[in-house]
């Protein structure tokens, strides 16, 4: 009988024991990518109790 385990198809001879693959998790590209971070810088006003100017 064939097997195909997810790669490669197999003839297993209809045995029943079968061979356990080790199974290795492919790698997603975002494991493989640094985190971004963001930073929200929010401007703060000064407060002032300065009048302002004269108009001439």
């Amino acid at each position: 009988m064939w097997v195909y385990d997810g790669e490669e198809w197999t003839q297993d001879n209809g045995s029943e024991q079968s061979r356990a693959k080790p199974e290795i998790p492919p790698l997603r590209w975002d494991e493989l990518m640094p985190e971004l971070q963001v930073i929200e810088i929010v401007p703060v006003r000064k407060k002032t109790d300065v009048p302002p100017l004269p108009m001439p």
